[in-house]
Formats: structure tokens, sequence, C-alpha cells
């Protein structure tokens, strides 16, 4: 007996809610490339203060929070 592959769910974004999204990504790349070592000094020197770290992780948190609020499926 041949199966039919489930049909994908998709979800919609408001505009703003989309473009918060971009800004949450372009912020992960940005904290990624601050992190990144570029030589074997790096890796001795860098130093992140862990509210530094904190309040990054929060905003990204809260506003990831708005996004899936935000989401909503058209079928429902």
């Amino acid at each position: 007996m041949r199966r039919t592959p489930p049909t994908a769910m998709a979800y919609q974004l408001p505009e703003e809610e989309y473009r918060a999204l971009q800004r949450a990504r372009d912020h992960l790349r940005l904290l990624a490339r601050l992190t990144e070592p570029r030589n074997f000094a790096d890796v001795q020197d860098l130093r992140l203060s862990p509210m530094a770290l904190t309040d990054c992780f929060q905003r990204l948190a809260d506003d990831l929070d708005d996004i899936v609020r935000a989401a909503w499926w058209p079928g429902g």
C-alpha cells in the first residue's frame, strides 16, 4: 500500500515580525563573529562578561517569543 506524504504545514508572519526574525538572525550571526577566535592569542584573551551574554540572549529570547506568538496558521 502506498502512502501519500503529509502536506507541510505553513505558518504566516506579519511583516513586522518577519523583520524581527531577520534581526534576530543577524544578531546571532554578530554574536558568532564576535566570539570567534581569530588566532591562538584570541582564544586566551576572549572575555565576554556573563551579564553581557545574559542581556544578549535574553533580548533574543524575548524577540523570538514575540515572533512565535505572532505566527499563525491559515487553516486554524
